[in-house]
């Protein structure tokens, strides 16, 4: 690498984006915030960790008197106190995104697993839009792609779909290991002893469908006599 030096990260933006140079590392609200302060465009975060580690340098932290440790006791209540909605709230006032892993919490175990398995494969089941869509040429969206997506910037994770066209196949997928996640299940007294389950994400009911013009059926005997499709 050719290490180039700028007075300003405002100049060194602006340089990465005219192309003048190729990569330019920030601290990345400082980088967001400067970006959009100066209507700097064409730039896209590509890591947002890359750095060996520096001792914790890049967390931002109160600081208070020596003599006054109870000072610090009483603002780590009051930090306590703050929910991370609202701190990414004053995140978005300033424009400028908070490090994916701030209020995440993972240990330090948690943390070095991830180092080491940070490419997880997820299954798409076919026919349950709108929580896996599939279109024609195999891209994945829908409730869960997007759940997961937020789930993978938070924690700075690689995701790798796998298309499946049966549930069944996606469950031998995952107790096989082909898969690591399905993002789609429910849970059974079968499956808790196969899986580990998070909770729930979003809930569903099942309805019954008819024409307008039937007759409201308000318990299960109202179908007695009727057609079902399953």
């Amino acid at each position: 690498m050719n290490l180039i030096e700028y007075s300003s990260s405002i100049q060194a933006f602006k340089e990465l984006s005219a192309g003048r140079i190729d990569v330019y590392a920030e601290i990345l609200p400082i980088g967001n915030y400067t970006i959009k302060q100066n209507f700097i465009t064409g730039l896209d975060v590509i890591g947002q960790r890359f750095f060996p580690d520096t001792n914790k340098e890049d967390q931002i932290r109160l600081a208070a008197r020596k003599d006054w440790p109870i000072l610090t006791s009483i603002l780590e209540k009051g930090m306590d106190a703050i929910s991370p909605d609202e701190l990414m709230k004053i995140s978005a006032k300033w424009g400028a995104e908070m490090n994916s892993d701030f209020n995440v919490g993972l240990t330090s175990e948690e943390k070095n697993w991830l180092s080491e398995n940070n490419n997880v494969k997820v299954s798409a089941i076919r026919g349950i839009t709108p929580y896996i869509v599939i279109d024609k040429d195999g891209n994945v969206s829908g409730i869960a792609e997007d759940y997961m997506k937020l789930i993978s910037n938070r924690l700075n994770i690689q995701l790798e779909w796998v298309n499946n066209n049966q549930f069944n196949e996606a469950i031998e997928q995952l107790k096989t290991g082909e898969v690591q996640i399905l993002p789609t299940i429910s849970p059974s007294k079968e499956r808790l002893k196969d899986f580990f389950l998070t909770d729930n994400y979003t809930s569903g009911v099942y309805m019954i469908f008819a024409r307008e013009d039937s007759p409201n059926i308000s318990e299960l005997d109202g179908l007695v006599g009727k057609k079902l499709v399953l």
